[in-house]
């Protein structure tokens, strides 16, 4: 994110973060570190799913959604 984005002039902006690479501010030097918490939560929550799903298939429960007709 550091050299792609501004090599290829990608301009980077989270809202919730309020972080803007248009703008230089203090904000934008905790972006790397945030990206990084943000990936291993998104980690961790899929693995908290699929072990979720892989325990629901031990036990035989219905893991699709149900029918319907048009």
């Amino acid at each position: 994110m550091e050299t792609y984005f501004p090599e290829h002039k990608v301009r980077f902006v989270a809202i919730l973060d309020n972080i803007d690479t248009a703008y230089d501010t203090s904000n934008n030097d905790i972006a790397p570190f945030k990206s990084i918490l943000n990936e291993m939560y998104a980690k961790d929550t899929s693995k908290k799913i699929n072990s979720v799903l892989q325990s629901k298939r031990n036990l035989g429960e219905y893991l699709g959604t149900a029918p319907f007709r048009l």
